[in-house]
């Protein structure tokens, strides 16, 4: 565990990176490919473009590197469907970085753990629905997902490599968190978990129709004694997106983030230290400020609001809009905080 001391130094280090737009961490989505069939996928494989080779990544590996970033994600898809995965990420790991993975872990096994192991990774955040295997595969589409996850949750903590549950809420596990919170207590795993479906990359509505819907919401959080912000407790409505963080897709599209699809540029056209330094738009979004969101700024929501800039690009094209989905939290999260007596 850190210390008051290391975190407070991050924290410093960190904040450093954002004002001087500094390049700390890229997200990468290495494939689309996957084995799962998960109802509520956002993704969409482009047919006609194909995903980049092995020469290709050690090269963005290498520019990722002279641009000082530290730390690199990789997710999909399912990282462990690139035959090439070992390949790249010990690349990475060999060029100093810190590695966090992003798996449905189904392909983890007895084989391929210590080359896991090998890659010292931060943490492999793992796709967990359920506490059951009857809830969980009926998300991921695929009989015995749930066991196999498991199995590899066991061989990553018997490794000593530390592994986060990530548990996306929606209509079919709207009441499983308390199992999953106990699930990963015994096995060892940090929790995160978020109630934030997004449309599909080609704008198909078809994962949003699994969104909890606002009486829904308001049970969830309730029931699970959700901790609440207000309107004393607000910060800033702004994100990190494009400050000192950057998001690579399969096709090396690059953008601000992983939720701000907006179109930065490609790495088979042009380098990153071009985009970084050089784009209009990570320019714009480095100048934001609070007030430039008029829509948002003298809201009444604001206090109880976790607006997302990719939330309202996706929904209007205008990541300077109000968010309808996060303007519906916010509501419920506020109704619940004066049902309760607050401010």
């Amino acid at each position: 565990m850190k210390s008051a001391a290391q975190i407070d130094r991050y924290q410093e280090l960190y904040q450093k990176t954002i004002s001087e737009s500094m390049l700390f961490l890229a997200h990468w989505e290495l494939t689309y490919s996957c084995n799962l069939k998960c109802r509520h996928c956002y993704v969409s494989k482009d047919l006609g473009r194909q995903e980049f080779g092995l020469d290709k990544a050690k090269e963005v590996i290498n520019q990722l590197r002279e641009l000082g970033c530290l730390y690199l994600v990789f997710s999909g898809g399912e990282i462990f469907c690139r035959k090439d995965f070992f390949e790249i990420a010990s690349y990475a790991r060999d060029q100093g970085f810190a590695l966090r993975l992003m798996t449905n872990a189904t392909k983890i096994n007895q084989a391929n753990i210590e080359k896991i192991a090998a890659l010292l990774p931060l943490a492999v955040e793992i796709s967990v629905y359920a506490a059951s295997s009857q809830v969980h595969d009926l998300i991921t589409g695929v009989s015995g997902s749930f066991e196999n996850t498991l199995h590899a949750v066991q061989l990553l903590r018997k490794k000593g490599i530390p592994v986060v549950f990530k548990h996306i809420v929606m209509d079919a596990n709207k009441t499983e968190l308390p199992a999953v919170k106990l699930l990963a207590k015994e096995q060892g795993a940090e929790l995160l978990f978020d109630f934030c479906l997004v449309q599909k990359d080609d704008g198909s509505d078809q994962p949003i129709q699994f969104r909890l819907n606002q009486e829904e919401l308001r049970m969830f959080i309730d029931k699970n004694n959700l901790p609440l912000r207000n309107s004393q407790h607000s910060d800033t409505l702004l994100c990190s997106a494009g400050l000192n963080n950057i998001f690579i897709s399969p096709y090396l599209d690059l953008h601000p983030c992983i939720g701000l699809k907006l179109k930065l540029g490609n790495l088979h056209e042009v380098p990153l230290r071009d985009i970084w330094q050089g784009s209009r738009k990570l320019d714009s979004l480095r100048k934001l400020k609070d007030s430039d969101l008029t829509a948002c700024f003298n809201c009444g929501k604001k206090g109880y609001c976790f607006r997302c800039q990719g939330m309202a690009f996706q929904e209007s094209g205008n990541y300077l809009a109000a968010s309808s989905f996060d303007c519906e939290v916010a509501g419920v999260v506020g109704g619940i905080i004066r049902e309760k007596g607050g401010s």
